[in-house]
């Protein structure tokens, strides 16, 4: 008898930490719950705008019985409208490695006719950080070249997956397809019929897999700066193609007879004169910043003359540049995630190709932001059918790197969207999101509010 009840006592034990002992992410008190997938709600303030603060208590695996439960936190707020309301508006934000919670998609003229959703992203926001220094570093280490790049990041993940064992994180649940599930178990829980996405970057990846999964819940996505659900390694040839427009349209008076073979050339020189020219430049790092830099029409204005004056032999504002670029890169992003998300969902075929200057500047990224480990060794195809029962706004930039327009048009699963297709002029990727964030808005709000 007495055994009976210590094992009573230790069963129960168990079931009380699986279902009700969840600590608040950031006060550390009980959550009182007694299920998974429950939201507990409270009041609060988001932007200066009174709204619902949820923490949703879920499996870290869902496919695993003895997941463990964390927290995910959501931000919910309401309509304007006491009368007819559209469908509520969830918003995606960019990343992979990035917060959720942020305010800069929030227009508050779509409160008018629509709730607005934010839901964390899982390995960000909430109970687990998937933060791991040991890749950061890889990426400053002095040794770094394109030839051991591989080595240096997958020695790293490795001590990375060692850190994340040690804390007892189940990395299987840290994949698109578990925020996915995050997004949906929201949508039951506020009782939403039909939804819409409002997204950016790798929340159009998002949207496009929830729609895969739930099609017959989506009634409109706008998707900024989108990538087709399965892509996520830059192409030389895309970016030798923009690279034409950028250069050609900043800089008229010297390149608009040449050809994109001249223009890339003459970058290709002008990095490789500025590394042979300086040891205190890592060429791995100089190009890898150099591509970052083209994600903004303002910095690509103020830039070009930067590394002119450097290959001629004034260096001063390109270390400048250099280093104020690696001292807040990488630390802001939450590198676990941007990799851990890609689990099931890469189309990963990715070639060592160093022939041309565009594929070794395409590979400095692919390289970091996804390195070839075994997590990542598949592809994935979705069929060109599965899209056609949703409104579609693209809001593209017309001089973006990460996301041209002509990915979208060539990409087959796009070709059946009843789409609207909006070209910002003069915008890089990362423009979408700052400095023409007015013009986007106008035309998301237009696009939105309609009956």
């Amino acid at each position: 008898m007495i055994r009976f009840f210590i094992t009573a006592f230790i069963s129960l034990s168990l079931i009380i930490n699986l279902h009700g002992q969840v600590y608040h992410y950031k006060t550390g008190k009980v959550i009182p719950v007694n299920v998974h997938d429950q939201i507990t709600w409270k009041k609060g303030i988001f932007n200066n705008i009174p709204a619902d603060y949820g923490i949703l208590v879920t499996k870290e695996n869902r496919n695993s019985k003895n997941s463990r439960l964390i927290n995910i936190p959501i931000i919910r707020i309401k309509s304007l409208s006491d009368s007819v309301i559209n469908n509520p508006v969830f918003i995606l934000n960019g990343g992979p490695g990035e917060s959720n919670l942020k305010a800069r998609l929030l227009f508050e003229k779509l409160l008018k006719q629509h709730d607005i959703v934010l839901i964390g992203f899982r390995g960000i926001d909430g109970s687990v950080n998937l933060d791991c220094n040991c890749y950061k570093n890889a990426l400053l280490n002095d040794t770094l070249t394109f030839n051991n790049a591989e080595r240096i990041f997958n020695t790293a993940y490795d001590s990375c997956l060692n850190i994340w064992k040690s804390k007892h994180i189940d990395i299987s649940g840290y994949s698109m397809d578990e925020v996915i599930q995050d997004i949906e178990i929201t949508r039951k829980n506020l009782n939403y019929n039909k939804i819409d996405f409002l997204a950016f970057s790798y929340g159009t990846m998002l949207s496009q897999l929830y729609f895969k999964n739930y099609p017959q819940n989506v009634n409109r996505m706008v998707l900024i700066g989108a990538r087709p659900l399965n892509n996520y390694l830059l192409s030389g040839t895309n970016i030798k193609n923009q690279i034409e427009k950028i250069y050609v349209n900043f800089n008229q008076n010297h390149f608009k007879h040449d050809s994109i073979t001249t223009i890339i050339n003459n970058i290709s020189k002008t990095l490789n004169n500025i590394c042979n020219r300086y040891s205190l430049f890592n060429k791995y790092r100089l190009f890898f910043m150099s591509l970052s830099k083209l994600y903004s029409t303002d910095e690509i204005k103020k830039n070009i003359n930067i590394y002119k004056k450097a290959a001629s032999g004034n260096n001063k504002e390109l270390k400048v540049l250099y280093d104020d670029f690696y001292n807040n890169f990488p630390k802001n992003i939450v590198s676990g995630d941007f990799i851990l998300k890609k689990q099931n969902k890469v189309n990963f075929i990715f070639e060592n190709n160093y022939k041309t200057f565009e594929d070794s500047i395409a590979n400095s990224i692919n390289y970091w932001y996804s390195p070839e480990i075994s997590l990542l060794k598949f592809k994935t195809t979705f069929p060109s059918t599965i899209y056609d029962t949703v409104n579609v706004m693209f809001i593209s930039g017309e001089f973006d790197i990460v996301a041209p327009s002509e990915l979208i048009k060539n990409s087959n699963c796009f070709k059946n969207y009843n789409t609207t297709t909006v070209i910002i002029k003069n915008a890089g990727h990362l423009d979408l999101f700052y400095s023409k964030l007015p013009e986007v808005k106008q035309n998301v709000i237009q696009y939105l509010n309609k009956q």
